[in-house]
């Protein structure tokens, strides 16, 4: 696609700033880009005028080939062994030349690597040109390079946010010239805003590597508020798995031929045949709230499914509507990464609400999930005892009081000495809490002093 290559560094150059080790401490990057984009962009004379210090290393072919160095600190400038391997290596990368890249015996299947990247990064520039306003977002682009023709095969797929509508473009272009971004011609070859009349022309508009549209939080909400109205003129026939289907990929001059599920299924699949082929989807059940109409959005089609139908993840992020999702769908969110932050809390609110009404039900839940949604909640239990009741029974507290009175005894020294006073103790149990084994069996498992016996 262009862009970066390969990052050169210093690993674990900001030492506790990451888990990577590569985050931070690069001292350069490769990069290759159109010639003709740099040029446009920045003038002949682009290296003076672009973003950050770079060098050119090859110009060849309609591609140029540089370094761009870092412009930031990207290392722990208090550590002078760290700084001093930093500088060193960047005062290496600096003085590097033409001399650093060669390209000779490069193989036929390089060169048409190298052809594909061009082609990509010229293509990609044409696509940037239909410029996303309020009214118009460009919501994905899909580039494939066809080298023997010195052309690619632009997608993109478009949103109307307002009246939350997709369509798709699909175009052919073609580069005879490489100084120039601007393709020697063009052909149309699809604009589902205008119906898809075909499996060839759905084939071009929803290519595997880009799929099918997703609509947002937000687009959900109004669809279904579009959906809860009487089907007009101004508002979209939303009533059927297959009217829905119709209205997300357009589709027109075919014919609905089958349905495997049924509508009170989470998914189905229904299959749309036109004169030169037929394709089946697959279907995912969505409704906000126990009031809200049922829309059913395709996800997926023969030859590409998604791992896990998107709108479990987009729903998850929904949290006006954490009451009217199950269990089971509250802890997938969390098991899955779905949901962090301010949305994770949500879901912990609401399973908390459900688990003073039967804990039980919430435990049992619980346990059937995987490591992630386990840890989660016993984090969250551990540091709520307020809401969860004692950490431990009367008759546990009782048993470990008995355990210290023994010890006491059996060591000739007074119980009375244990006696623990929040006034002068508790800051120095604070610092013990924060160390050693304490650390690890008290503070890491949530518990507070309060928990310690």
């Amino acid at each position: 696609e262009g862009g970066s290559i390969v990052q050169f560094g210093l690993q674990n150059a900001l030492p506790g700033y990451s888990d990577d080790p590569t985050d931070g401490g690069v001292v350069m990057t490769l990069q290759v880009e159109a010639t003709a984009y740099l040029q446009e962009l920045y003038g002949e004379d682009w290296q003076a005028e672009y973003a950050i210090p770079s060098k050119e290393l090859a110009e060849r072919n309609g591609l140029t080939w540089y370094l761009a160095f870092a412009s930031d600190v990207q290392y722990d400038p208090t550590d002078e062994e760290i700084t001093a391997a930093y500088t060193e290596m960047s005062a290496a990368a600096q003085a590097m030349g033409a001399d650093a890249i060669s390209f000779d015996g490069q193989t036929d299947e390089q060169r048409t690597n190298e052809q594909e990247l061009l082609l990509r990064a010229l293509a990609r520039v044409y696509a940037a040109q239909n410029d996303s306003t309020a009214e118009l977002i460009r919501d994905k682009v899909t580039i494939q390079p066809e080298a023997a023709d010195n052309a690619a095969l632009i997608v993109v797929q478009f949103v109307v946010p307002t009246k939350d509508y997709f369509f798709t473009t699909a175009e052919r272009v073609w580069y005879d010239r490489t100084d120039t971004t601007t393709p020697s011609r063009t052909e149309t070859l699809v604009n589902t805003s205008g119906g898809v009349r075909s499996l060839e022309e759905f084939w071009y508009a929803f290519p595997l590597e880009q799929g099918l549209p997703v609509f947002d939080a937000d687009g959900l909400e109004r669809l279904s508020e579009m959906a809860a109205k009487p089907a007009s003129l101004e508002n979209p026939d939303l009533s059927t798995p297959e009217a829905c289907a119709e209205y997300v990929l357009h589709f027109v001059t075919g014919e609905w031929v089958g349905r495997t599920g049924s509508e009170d299924d989470g998914e189905m699949r229904l299959t749309y045949r036109w004169d030169d082929g037929e394709m089946t989807l697959r279907m995912q059940r969505v409704q906000l709230s126990d009031s809200s109409p049922t829309l059913w959005l395709p996800v997926g089609y023969d030859g590409w499914q998604p791992q896990y139908p998107p709108y479990l993840s987009v729903v998850a992020r929904m949290m006006d509507y954490y009451p009217y999702r199950t269990t089971v769908e509250l802890l997938q969110a969390l098991d899955m990464g779905w949901v962090d932050g301010a949305y994770a809390e949500g879901v912990l609110a609401e399973l908390d609400k459900r688990w003073q009404q039967d804990a039980d039900a919430v435990e049992s839940a619980v346990a059937g999930f995987g490591t992630t949604a386990r840890e989660l909640w016993a984090s969250h239990k551990a540091a709520n005892p307020d809401l969860f009741g004692a950490r431990f029974s009367d008759e546990e507290i009782e048993a470990a009081y008995q355990a210290v009175r023994d010890y006491a005894a059996e060591n000739g020294f007074s119980v009375e000495n244990l006696r623990y006073d929040t006034v002068t103790d508790w800051s120095q149990s604070q610092v013990i809490l924060r160390n050693g084994v304490l650390q690890d069996n008290a503070q890491q498992d949530g518990l507070t002093i309060d928990d310690v016996i």
